[in-house]
C-alpha cells in the first residue's frame, strides 16, 4: 500500500477508508511501506509546472526501494496506491520489476510534469493487470486528472465516488462494497 506524497505510511494506514478496507477483508495482510525520500513523496516536484522533469530515472530511488522491499516482504498479488503513490505503482509496474495479479489504485493522477517518468509509462503500458481505479466528484485537485487513470490499462473497473474527497472509500460510500467485492 503506497501512501500518498507527504504522508507516512502510518497515517495512510490510519486513514479511515484503510481502516474501513482492512476490516472488510480480514483475509489479506496489508503492508505500508515508507517513501525513502524527505518528506515522504515518492519523487521530487519539479521547480515549477511549466518546467517539468525531463528524467526517465527521476523515481529512482525510490523504484529501488520498492523492488528491495517486495523482494524483503513479498509475495504480493496486489499493489495498492494512494494519491501520489498511483503515479508510483505505474511507474513500478512499468519498470516490470514485479508482476502484480492485482492494482488498486485511489484517488490518483498521471504524473504529466514528470516527462521522463510518463514516457516510461508510456513505453510500457497498456497493463493487463486487474486494475480498480476509484475517483470522487469531489476530490478537487485530483478529480479530472483520475479520470485519465484507466487510460493505461487494457482492463478496469473505474468507480467514481459522489461523497468521497480525497480519501478512500469508507463504509457509508457507496463504492465501498464494490471495492472489497473486487
Amino acid at each position: 500500500c503506497l501512501h500518498g506524497g507527504g504522508e507516512s505510511a502510518n497515517s495512510f494506514r490510519n486513514q479511515q477508508g484503510m481502516q474501513d478496507l482492512i476490516y472488510g477483508l480480514p483475509e489479506f495482510e496489508f503492508l505500508f511501506p515508507e517513501s525513502p525520500l524527505q518528506n515522504n513523496i515518492w519523487w521530487n516536484d519539479p521547480p515549477n509546472k511549466d518546467s517539468p522533469t525531463d528524467d526517465p530515472n527521476h523515481a529512482q530511488e525510490s523504484i529501488q526501494y520498492l523492488k528491495n522491499y517486495i523482494n524483503d516482504n513479498g509475495p504480493f498479488s496486489t499493489i495498492l496506491g494512494y494519491s501520489q503513490g498511483v503515479p508510483m505503482s505505474l511507474v513500478y509496474l512499468a519498470t516490470g520489476s514485479y508482476n502484480f495479479d492485482n492494482v488498486l489504485l485511489f484517488n490518483g493522477y498521471l504524473p504529466t510534469t514528470h516527462l521522463g517518468l510518463i514516457s516510461v509509462i508510456d513505453a510500457n503500458s497498456p497493463f493487463a493487470q486487474s486494475t480498480l481505479i476509484f475517483i470522487a466528484q469531489d476530490d478537487t485537485y485530483f478529480y479530472q486528472i483520475g479520470l485519465e487513470v484507466k487510460n493505461k490499462f487494457t482492463s478496469y473497473t473505474e468507480l467514481i465516488s459522489t461523497s468521497a474527497g480525497h480519501a478512500l472509500p469508507t463504509q457509508s460510500d457507496a463504492n465501498f462494497q464494490s471495492v472489497v467485492n473486487f
